[in-house]
């Protein structure tokens, strides 16, 4: 059994000490990650007087208190790792896949952190269009995310997740109607001055509180609109 320290590097001598499964990889968040450089520290000792709880998730301890075998930078260690290891702790930690372009399975790590958590696009440079396809499959909020988007796509986003209009810029009639059609409430996402009569029926039609997003000139157009009471 062997353990991984990790230190920023404005405290190198204090380690925290993830654990994977009550053994080696349990990786935290970590709030210098992404403006320090981390180090990793390899050791096989550690002293038991400081009766570590290996029943958390990571604990602490001093370097003073460890038998270091090897240093080397955090990014350079996460290098180091098989895929199934690394899968496992980026998706706690999905942001560290940023560092890792330089790996020859990059690419599987990409499409499994999406699988994962389709929110995960955010991190990845530069994805493939079949991975943002994929990714606003499972969730069509995820299409902020995406610099090219084509109206496919688009349709794709609302039908998932009607509210992802709110996300779409310059949004084509149908890819607002779509929204409408499955949530009255995407009249909300409708930039100003874009909202038609139409948009408004197909909201009152599933709920008259869609009233108190309609334009004014379109509430007396609206069918059985003197009927409506406001709860």
């Amino acid at each position: 059994m062997f353990y991984i320290g990790i230190s920023s590097e404005y405290n190198k001598n204090f380690l925290d000490i993830p654990l994977w499964n009550r053994n080696v990889y349990h990786v935290p968040y970590f709030p210098s990650d992404m403006n320090g450089w981390m180090f990793a520290y390899v050791f096989s000792e550690i002293d038991t007087t400081i009766n570590p709880d290996f029943s958390s998730m990571h604990f602490s301890v001093n370097v003073n208190h460890c038998v270091v075998k090897e240093i080397m930078s955090f990014h350079s260690f996460l290098m180091t790792l098989d895929s199934t290891t690394l899968i496992d702790i980026l998706k706690s930690n999905p942001r560290w896949i940023q560092w890792l372009e330089k790996r020859s399975d990059y690419v599987q790590l990409c499409w499994s952190m999406i699988m994962h958590n389709s929110i995960n696009l955010r991190y990845i440079s530069n994805p493939t269009k079949d991975m943002c396809l994929l990714a606003v499959s499972k969730n069509g909020e995820t299409i902020r995310f995406v610099r090219y988007t084509t109206e496919g796509m688009r349709l794709l986003a609302v039908e998932r997740t009607p509210m992802a209009l709110q996300y779409i810029d310059n949004p084509s009639n149908e890819v607002i109607l779509t929204a409408l059609r499955r949530n009255w409430k995407a009249i909300t996402c409708i930039k100003h001055g874009a909202q038609t009569l139409e948009h408004a029926q197909i909201a009152y039609a599933q709920n008259p509180k869609a009233c108190f997003y309609i334009k004014k000139k379109f509430i007396p157009l609206l069918d059985d609109y003197s009927a409506t009471i406001f709860v």
